[in-house]
């Protein structure tokens, strides 16, 4: 167990740079995800001979992670941050903030991949490239490749990026990290049900439970299709 007064210090650091660094970058991320949602912003990506096309978000929401899961985060994985709870700790995890946006149609995946990699706004990390939690063979149909694919267990399919705004967006200094996950619509309820009901720290799914989840999630992705 880590030592009390520790752990009072660390939050109280966290919540400074909660203040400082993420609440900046959330704020940003919203004004983002607001010109996301108008169906002028994505008429550039289809040609100036026809309409623009409505819209494929259907929602895009943030969060800045409490402290207590910060720290529950790094007392379960020693292995990720062996400085334990400090600074370090803090700027090695990168989803302290979390965007999400909701697409209505897995055809609506390659438009947002298109749009992060080519952002004047934000940097997608080369060192934490993005990972499409896709069947190889969906991700080729999708022409989605590019991203490192994987495929989860349980079924749960989602683009996941870590992102930053660039250096001239808020500040003159580099941003904080972040996680970005691109999911459809059907997917996004997919994804909160398995967390609600297998992920849980230090308990495993049975496998009756997984081997639900992999039925539902091939229903669900042929349902986007």
């Amino acid at each position: 167990m880590p030592d009390p007064k520790r752990v009072r210090e660390f939050v109280k650091d966290y919540e400074e740079y909660a203040r400082i660094a993420l609440r900046p970058s959330r704020d940003e991320l919203k004004k983002l995800f607001r010109s996301w949602k108008d169906p002028s912003f994505w008429g550039r990506h289809v040609g100036a001979s026809r309409l623009p096309a409505p819209s494929p978000v259907q929602r895009a929401f943030s969060r800045i992670k409490r402290p207590e899961s910060v720290v529950d985060k790094i007392m379960r994985k020693p292995s990720s941050f062996p400085d334990g709870l400090t600074d370090k700790s803090i700027d090695a995890m990168h989803d302290t903030l979390g965007g999400r946006i909701v697409v209505y149609f897995l055809q609506n995946l390659p438009l947002v991949d298109k749009e992060l990699r080519e952002s004047e706004i934000l940097e997608v990390s080369s060192i934490d490239p993005p990972t499409a939690y896709l069947t190889q063979e969906l991700a080729e149909q999708l022409g989605l490749t590019r991203n490192s694919v994987s495929r989860k267990e349980s079924g749960y399919a989602s683009l996941h990026y870590t992102v930053r705004f660039r250096p001239t967006v808020l500040s003159s200094t580099p941003t904080p990290w972040f996680e970005l996950q691109v999911r459809t619509l059907v997917e996004d309820v997919w994804g909160e049900i398995e967390h609600v009901l297998g992920y849980k720290p230090n308990k495993r799914t049975s496998f009756a439970v997984k081997r639900q989840f992999r039925i539902i999630a091939s229903e669900l992705t042929a349902i986007d299709e």
